[in-house]
């Protein structure tokens, strides 16, 4: 059965059997994060952290569980516009935590539930060209071209709707997911704006956006500076990062620690309390 054939995804396995590789690297790094993560210790300056996933399977709901109770014993959970809103203040009066996450998989309800528990919510960046999507063949062919993994469902608008309710936030993730340094900034700007205003009618406020792959060579400093021009209060990267009073981050967008909640506690620790990004 090919990549583009397969069924959806049940587990994190799933995933990284679909991303499998020879290198050692993904296992010296696991090694060497719940090595160090012995060695870390809660921050003595405040600090405000972006945290943000992909995807939470059934078997991860404990384990999210296990790591949203972790953090808030070092952190205050705020929405995503609350941490922007101190971002673009420098307000970072004591340790803050917000979770995001990227493309809109339908599992997100999963990790709402959970979250909830903890009096959290979070910021979903969407890609409205999959959003409620029922055709297995394309949902197959998106996830493996452009998401790089086997075949998962996203979000309904109904589901969106439920969640925006409970005060989970959505923002842009262009329409397709394409690598914004690969097409032309005409169809750039059409991909953002086209977001913009389905998620504007849709869910009546659009204010923060991330690009996809968040790396800044998958993006023109350009297209930053449009999104900014629509009058978007924030653009995200992939770019890990923290944000206190004894650090200067000067970037125009902001930097966010990618976990997943199958991840070990030691790694969460080691990237939400570590001092070494600088």
């Amino acid at each position: 059965m090919s990549k583009t054939q397969a069924n959806f995804a049940s587990s994190a396995k799933d995933v990284l059997r679909f991303r499998r590789t020879k290198s050692l690297r993904p296992f010296i790094r696991d090694y060497g994060l719940r090595l160090l993560a012995q060695f870390v210790k809660a921050p003595q300056i405040p600090r405000l952290i972006f945290l943000s996933f992909h995807f939470t399977f059934e078997e991860d709901r404990e384990n999210l569980r296990r790591i949203l109770k972790f953090l808030s014993k070092h952190f205050e959970f705020i929405s995503y516009s609350e941490a922007v809103q101190k971002w673009k203040d420098k307000n970072f009066n004591k340790n803050y935590v917000c979770f995001s996450s990227d493309d809109g998989f339908a599992n997100y309800t999963i990790a709402a539930e959970v979250m909830k528990e903890f009096g959290a919510t979070g910021m979903v960046f969407i890609c409205p060209s999959m959003i409620g999507e029922t055709n297995r063949e394309k949902l197959a062919s998106f996830n493996a071209n452009r998401l790089n993994g086997p075949s998962m469902p996203f979000l309904s608008w109904n589901q969106i709707d439920e969640l925006a309710k409970q005060g989970h936030e959505f923002g842009n993730h262009t329409f397709s997911h394409f690598n914004q340094a690969d097409i032309s900034q005409a169809e750039s700007h059409t991909e953002i704006v086209k977001t913009h205003e389905i998620i504007q009618a849709r869910l009546g406020t659009c204010n923060h956006f991330a690009w996809p792959y968040g790396k800044p060579n998958r993006i023109r400093p350009e297209t930053i500076k449009f999104v900014y021009d629509l009058g978007y209060d924030s653009v995200a990267s992939t770019v890990r990062g923290y944000y206190s009073k004894d650090v200067t981050n000067e970037q125009d967008y902001i930097l966010r620690n990618n976990f997943e909640p199958f991840w070990p506690i030691s790694h969460v620790k080691y990237f939400s309390l570590t001092q070494k990004f600088q």
